[in-house]
């Protein structure tokens, strides 16, 4: 399901307290796509995570639609993401001893009975689409544009109303980014929510809203 996304006064502190990302108001419509730019360690990654409840918000609230995800404990965000939710980690974040498709289908072990097969079964299809064989061997021994495109699949395996990516064509070769890219603006036409955070030129070319995160801020 695709939820708007509204965010408010939104501050994320390190583990000492110093505020690290501050975000006065930030908001996506459902099905809407946008692309965060900026320099590098300016909180781009940051804000990602804490608008799907992967770090902890100090102040401030963030609602994915009559969700305020920032008031939920952790079993809650967890169910959240598991039922509406698509992440692109840029560091992966795969199970090495894991093959592509056990990695991709991973959500399908945390799924209730009746919906395992429908999961891997549309993991497996898009490991078919991004070129990548479904062969036994741990996601170990694959190069790195191999990876990212396991990690594609597993987000979107389960056709989630809300896909977050981090970096996502950063470890792919030009063809293959602008596949992905076709992919990822193909779902935004069917009404699925895209935030992308991206250096990649030619992606947020392709995007029409673009954000800025500069020294810790969300600027317009």
């Amino acid at each position: 399901m695709t939820h708007p996304l509204e965010v408010r006064d939104m501050v994320v502190t390190s583990d000492r307290g110093r505020p690290i990302l501050a975000v006065p108001r930030f908001d996506l419509a459902a099905g809407e796509a946008a692309v965060i730019t900026g320099p590098s360690g300016a909180g781009k990654s940051t804000l990602l995570y804490a608008i799907a409840g992967l770090v902890t918000v100090a102040e401030g609230t963030v609602r994915w639609g009559e969700t305020e995800l920032s008031a939920l404990g952790d079993a809650g965000r967890t169910a959240f993401r598991r039922d509406n939710l698509g992440f692109v980690f840029q560091d992966h974040m795969l199970f090495e001893e894991l093959s592509a498709l056990d990695n991709s289908a991973l959500a399908a072990a945390y799924a209730p009975r009746r919906d395992r097969a429908a999961l891997r079964a549309g993991a497996g299809q898009m490991l078919d689409h991004l070129g990548l064989k479904r062969e036994g061997r741990g996601t170990h021994s694959y190069s790195g544009g191999e990876r990212q495109r396991i990690a594609v699949a597993r987000a979107l395996a389960s056709d989630p109303g809300i896909i977050l990516a981090d970096e996502p064509t950063a470890s792919l070769d030009r063809a293959t980014a602008d596949r992905l890219t076709d992919d990822l603006l193909a779902l935004s036409a069917r009404g699925r929510s895209l935030l992308i955070v991206s250096h990649d030129p030619v992606l947020q070319a392709r995007i029409g809203r673009k954000v800025q995160v500069l020294d810790g801020t969300l600027a317009a």
